[in-house]
C-alpha cells in the first residue's frame, strides 16, 4: 500500500515541477526580451549601466533555477523508476 501512495505523490510531484519549469522558462524569454531593450537604451547612453548588469544577474540566477528545476526533475523520475521496479 505504500508503493501506490508514494508513486502518486511522486507523479504530482512531477506535474508540479513541469508546471514550475514552464514558468521559469516563460520568464527566461521576458529576460532575453528586457536585455535586448536594456541594451540598446545603455548604448543609447539613456540606462545605467548598474542597473543592466542587475538584470543580468537576474537572468544568471532564474537560468541557474531552470537547471536545479531540470535536475529535480530527473532525480523525481528516477525516483519513480526505482518505487515502481
Amino acid at each position: 500500500t505504500v508503493n501506490p501512495v508514494r508513486l502518486a505523490r511522486l507523479l504530482g510531484e512531477l506535474r508540479g515541477l513541469a508546471e514550475r519549469q514552464t514558468l521559469a522558462r516563460e520568464q527566461l524569454v521576458s529576460y532575453r526580451s528586457l536585455l535586448a531593450s536594456y541594451k540598446r537604451e545603455v548604448v543609447a547612453g539613456q540606462f545605467p549601466v548598474v542597473s543592466y548588469v542587475q538584470v543580468i544577474k537576474n537572468f544568471a540566477a532564474a537560468s541557474r533555477d531552470l537547471v536545479l528545476l531540470d535536475n529535480n526533475r530527473l532525480l523525481l523520475i528516477n525516483a519513480y523508476t526505482y518505487w515502481s521496479w
